[in-house]
């Protein structure tokens, strides 16, 4: 007789259970240049899988429990949800929304101004860049225009404007007439800029990709005409690609002969309040070698309404304008000198400075204005 055999009966498994969420990824609000994190925790049986989505759109490879940005650009603002499934199901997450705080900077410079009809008769835009290192090229935009403005309503203006663009004292390019090229196109729209209204106008337009701090464009009549002319310099990097370590306009400023008065528009661009300061250089000129300034210039600040805001004529040799010179790195005045100059904290917006000699006095001014850090 054989022995009994046994015979063990193993329990069949539990089903899986289908996943739920523990902690659902909740909406952020951080700066542009921050590390932000969307997570999710779920419950149910393992493994899970993970897809989040954008917008409603699956987004390539993000197939974790996580979803980091670091840093985190104004273009990652959206709509998120995350897909979890196991071997039971599926579910989707509620949306979190990640809303990015740009970072506010100078954005854009311009001077609507004459060019007389004598030989030689120019104007200089300045700008500085900073902010990164120069293994980072600035896009910056410039522009003359003349014809343009013609289009606007604008009468009296110059027929043929001519850009040239220096590093330091040395010229790197130069533009007379933009020829309608796309790059250019599409930097115009990209800005804000109007466009151009026509491939063979004879405005003038270049872009340049900047590596050293200081930089300057010349701003000449190619057949030495007269009339007005619109010139501007852009920061052309993306507003959603803007992060603190992203180079940025320090400093912008107009060298011109005064006349009967000078006006200087800015834009700050982003979300929070900006401290800015402000100058219009005249006596001071003399120590660098520039003959005829301007003898006692006042600066006014207005915003984009008009109203004005602010305004100084001699600047007074303040120990906090001191301080605000040494900071950006301005060259000092001296303290009893009739150079002009003022700190406004700012919106985000656009605004005007009106430069005008004490008594109608006229000469050469440099208009300034500069990021306070």
């Amino acid at each position: 007789m054989s022995s009994a055999a046994a015979l063990a009966l193993l329990a069949a498994p539990p089903p899986p259970v289908p996943p739920s969420l523990a902690a659902a990824p909740r909406s952020l609000t951080v700066a542009a240049g921050a590390r932000s994190v969307l997570d999710v925790a779920v419950t149910g049986t393992a493994p899970f899988g993970y897809q989040w989505l954008r917008n409603g759109t699956a987004i390539a490879g993000a197939t974790s429990a996580t979803l980091t940005f670091d840093p985190t650009f104004g273009a990652d603002a959206a709509a998120y949800a995350v897909t979890v499934t196991n071997a039971a199901g599926s579910l989707t997450s509620g949306i979190a929304t990640l809303t990015v705080t740009p970072l506010t900077r100078i954005s854009n410079l311009s001077v609507l101004t004459s060019l007389a009809s004598f030989p030689d008769d120019n104007f200089t835009l300045g700008y500085v860049v900073g902010g990164a290192s120069p293994a980072a090229p600035k896009p910056v935009l410039l522009r003359a225009a003349g014809p343009a403005l013609g289009s606007l309503g604008v009468g009296g203006t110059l027929d043929d404007p001519r850009l040239e663009l220096f590093v330091g004292a040395t010229k790197t390019s130069e533009n007379d007439n933009w020829g309608g090229d796309a790059t250019l196109t599409s930097a115009f729209g990209s800005v804000g800029a109007f466009p151009f209204p026509s491939v063979t106008s004879r405005d003038a337009a270049a872009m340049a990709r900047l590596t050293v701090p200081d930089n300057s464009a010349k701003i000449t009549s190619t057949n030495a005409g007269s009339g007005l002319v619109l010139a501007e310099i852009y920061d052309a990097t993306p507003s959603d690609r803007f992060i603190p370590a992203t180079p940025r306009l320090l400093n912008v400023s107009v060298l011109k002969s005064l006349g009967a008065g000078l006006t200087v528009g800015f834009t700050l661009a982003g979300s929070a309040p900006k401290t800015v300061l402000l100058r219009a250089i005249g006596p001071t000129l003399g120590g660098f070698g520039i003959a005829e300034a301007v003898a006692d210039p006042r600066l006014a600040l207005f915003n984009s309404t008009s109203l004005k805001l602010a305004e100084n004529d001699n600047w007074g040799g303040t120990a906090e304008l001191t301080a605000a010179f040494a900071g950006v790195g301005a060259f000092g005045l001296p303290a009893s000198s009739k150079d002009a100059a003022l700190l406004a904290t700012l919106p985000p917006g656009g605004y005007s400075v009106q430069v005008t000699g004490l008594n109608g006095t006229t000469g050469t001014v440099l208009v300034e204005v500069y990021e306070v850090p």
